[in-house]
Formats: C-alpha cells, sequence, structure tokens
C-alpha cells in the first residue's frame, strides 16, 4: 500500500500541470500589493528561520529545519491549537509514553 500513490477525486480533471486545474471556489478580493511578494521559503531563508539545504540532507527535499523564531513560531501554533481545543472544544489533552 505504501507505493500505491493518492488517487485523485472523480472530480478533478486530468490536466498537464497546475495551471489547468479549475478554481472551485474564492472568497473575498485578492490582495494587490505595490511592491513584488516574495514566497515563503525566500522570506524563511534570508531571514535565518528556514533551512532547506540542511533538511534535504536529513530528510530528503520538501522539509526544512525551523530556527529561532520560526520554531518558537511552530511551537506557539501548537500551543494555540492545543489551548483552542482543550480550553473552548472540550478535548482532553493527553501526552502518552513513546519509545
Amino acid at each position: 500500500m505504501l507505493d500505491i500513490p493518492n488517487l485523485p477525486h472523480e472530480s478533478v480533471p486530468d490536466g498537464r500541470d497546475s495551471s489547468d486545474n479549475p478554481v472551485a471556489r474564492s472568497w473575498g478580493e485578492p490582495t494587490l500589493f505595490d511592491y513584488e511578494p516574495r514566497p515563503h521559503w525566500e522570506l524563511g531563508a534570508g531571514l535565518g528561520i528556514l533551512d532547506f539545504e540542511r533538511a534535504a540532507k536529513i530528510t530528503g527535499s520538501r522539509f526544512a529545519i525551523l530556527s529561532g523564531a520560526g520554531a518558537r513560531l511552530e511551537r506557539a501554533l501548537i500551543n494555540f491549537m492545543l489551548d483552542t481545543h482543550t480550553k473552548e472544544n472540550g478535548y482532553l489533552e493527553t501526552l502518552p509514553p513513546s519509545s
């Protein structure tokens, strides 16, 4: 099963690449910038909070090492999610043992 790729939903049209994907729905108006926006991977690498090259040596492509403010942001998002679900949605936080 690990070798079988995820099959797309039957409603997904065949296409050459992502430019053939139709917009299923949208919300609001796109933000217009008075400058050329940069992608997050360029901003993170420039700020020294994302390191894709070292991560690729450890795990392969499509991963990043988070450092400094990047690691703190990740931890803050995890804490926010846990706090929201335990305090507002009645979930019980648990920490099972790991080997």
